[in-house]
């Protein structure tokens, strides 16, 4: 059966093909053709598996951009294609890509004679509301109200693949982290994207080239405390899942029929927020850093000031999250998939020092290619 997949270049979909491929699909992957460079070029940078085949597209286009005249019979559509970003300074972006790329691939799947259609939300369209549960067929959507335009866009998508006039299924992962096996995190960011800002922090320490408001060198060693916009009572918990098992549940559930049916990808257990934020801070071997609660009374040096506002900036992205931990059920996935599907592994401290240790490598091997593609950029130049 040949299923097309959007979002292939992004975390999700990228790590969706090879559990569709494996599962004898033939996927038509669409892609946006960018920098020059088609989609059958991206994808090679992907896979070369014979079964993955490069579709040039877009979502934000009508029709996601296809003339549907030239395609083969589609039997499924997976729309996993979104822009994550908590960053409320794009919501026109947001929208653009969450909502009206779902609205042009609902519109392309009506176009291919309706093909089933799973839309790849997520499971925090649960917005301020204490318990997201799984809608039953036909049930109107209710969830809380969503607290930056990442979650309202998907709200508003949700609600538009639930009138689809073909068979659909929802599917709600949570914040999803790096694989649970070695703790990589290709093309992630979100929760990652936290914390890769606060690298930079990590590096004014060691640079010694500061003073604090005394005097004294802020250098390797140095025990910084940091006032920023965490109190006390954000200790929720944040349920994080991970990328291989997200990944194989949603195949999975790709390849059972379509029937109105919504599943909460979630895991069991979650972690709270100060576990994670030192689980993190050691895994970059940042321990003499201490958060603590900014009451307004501190003295800080010029340094230390623009490392709080930067904190506070990549903080208020992830305030919501911060400040509300909503309870997941999951019950339809165990009833579709069977009692006998595997949970998620568990998310311990050491999981977290190990995905981010993996992140942190990621980020200086991107660097380092950046680097290199520079180098070569400008002997080019020069020659």
């Amino acid at each position: 059966m040949r299923v097309l997949l959007t979002g292939v270049t992004g975390a999700l979909g990228c790590a969706l093909l090879p559990e569709l491929l494996g599962k004898g699909f033939e996927v038509y992957c669409l892609i946006r053709p960018q920098s020059g460079r088609q989609a059958a070029d991206r994808l090679r940078e992907i896979t070369t598996h014979p079964r993955a085949i490069a579709l040039d597209g877009d979502i934000t286009f009508p029709l996601c951009g296809v003339d549907p005249a030239k395609l083969p019979i589609i039997g499924k559509l997976v729309h996993a294609a979104a822009d994550t970003s908590l960053n409320q300074a794009s919501p026109e972006r947001i929208v653009e890509a969450n909502l009206e790329g779902t609205r042009n691939a609902l519109a392309l799947a009506e176009a291919l004679g309706h093909p089933d259609f799973y839309y790849v939300g997520t499971a925090y369209i649960a917005g301020d509301a204490a318990v997201l549960e799984e809608q039953e067929t036909g049930a109107p959507l209710n969830v809380g109200t969503g607290r930056n335009p990442y979650e309202r866009s998907k709200v508003a998508a949700e609600t538009a693949v639930r009138g689809y006039s073909g068979q659909f299924s929802v599917l709600r992962p949570s914040i999803v982290v790096g694989r649970s096996d070695d703790g990589t995190a290709p093309l992630l960011d979100g929760w990652y994207g936290f914390f890769r800002n606060i690298t930079r922090l990590r590096e004014s320490i060691s640079r010694g080239n500061y003073k604090d408001e005394k005097g004294v060198k802020i250098m390797r060693g140095y025990k910084l405390q940091l006032p920023i916009g965490i109190k006390p009572t954000d200790n929720v918990p944040l349920n994080l899942i991970q990328l291989d098992w997200i990944s194989r549940t949603e195949a999975a559930l790709v390849a059972l029929p379509a029937r109105g049916r919504t599943y909460n990808l979630t895991h069991t257990k979650s972690m709270r927020l100060k576990e994670i934020i030192w689980a993190t801070l050691e895994a970059m071997n940042m321990t003499n850093v201490t958060f603590i609660e900014d009451n307004g009374n501190w003295t800080l040096s010029p340094v230390k000031l623009a490392l709080r506002r930067m904190v506070n900036r990549e903080l208020d992205h992830l305030r919501p999250y911060l400040m509300h931990g909503p309870e997941f059920i999951s019950r339809n996935l165990y009833e579709d998939l069977g009692p006998d599907w595997p949970e998620p592994p568990a998310i311990t401290a050491d999981f977290i020092r190990m995905t981010m240790a993996a992140a942190e490598q990621g980020w200086r091997d991107e660097a380092a290619a950046k680097a290199a593609a520079g180098s070569q950029q400008g002997a080019s130049a020069y020659l």
